[in-house]
C-alpha cells in the first residue's frame, strides 16, 4: 500500500488517498477483453437493448453472430488492428423543435465500449460520490429526488444541476 497527497486544483493539499496495488492489470487490453470483463459489458448492453447499428445485427441476433467471431476479434483488439464500425446516423425530433442527432454504434462496439468503461471506472473512480446519480450503476433518476428532497428537509435550500448534453456538440 502506498500513500500519495495529491494538490487540490486550487493548489492546496487534498485528502490524503490510499493507493494499494493490484495483482490484476486493470488497464490492459487483456483484462478489457477477458471473459469476465466481455461478459458484464454484454449483460448491460443486452438490459439497455437499443436498436441496431450500421451492420443491422440486433441484441437479439448478437450472441448467434458474435460468439463464432470472438476469437478473430479478440485477436484484433490485442494485436491493435481493431477498427470499430461507423456509427448510424439518426435525427430525433425534440419536443420543443428542432432534432436531436444520436449515432447508433453496432452492438460489437456497444459492447467493447462498455468494457472499457467498466475498467476505466474501476481505476479512476473507485469510490464514486453517494451523491452521484448521472450514469451510474444500480442508481435513478428517483433516487436523485429523493436525495434532493431529503437534502431540502436538512435546511438546504440551493440545488445546482449540471447537464453536459450540449458540452461535446460545441467541440466538435
Amino acid at each position: 500500500m502506498s500513500l500519495s497527497n495529491p494538490l487540490t486544483p486550487s493548489g492546496d493539499l487534498g485528502a490524503w488517498r490510499v493507493a494499494e496495488s493490484s495483482p490484476v492489470d486493470f488497464a490492459s487490453v487483456e483484462y478489457i477483453v477477458s471473459n469476465a470483463s466481455i461478459t458484464e459489458a454484454w449483460k448491460k448492453v443486452r438490459s439497455n437493448k437499443g436498436a441496431p447499428g450500421v451492420d443491422g445485427i440486433s441484441i437479439e441476433k448478437f450472441p448467434k453472430w458474435g460468439r463464432p467471431q470472438w476469437s478473430d476479434i479478440k485477436k484484433q483488439l490485442l494485436d491493435g488492428t481493431y477498427v470499430p464500425s461507423p456509427a448510424l446516423r439518426v435525427e430525433i425530433p425534440k419536443e420543443s423543435s428542432g432534432v436531436r442527432r444520436l449515432g447508433i454504434p453496432c452492438v460489437l462496439d456497444r459492447v467493447l465500449m462498455q468494457a472499457i468503461a467498466m475498467v476505466l471506472g474501476e481505476i479512476f473512480n473507485p469510490t464514486p460520490s453517494d451523491n452521484s446519480f448521472g450514469y451510474r450503476p444500480y442508481r435513478s433518476v428517483q433516487q436523485a429526488a429523493r436525495r434532493a428532497q431529503s437534502f431540502y428537509q436538512q435546511g438546504y435550500t440551493i440545488q445546482i444541476d449540471i447537464d453536459l448534453e450540449k458540452f461535446l456538440d460545441a467541440c466538435s
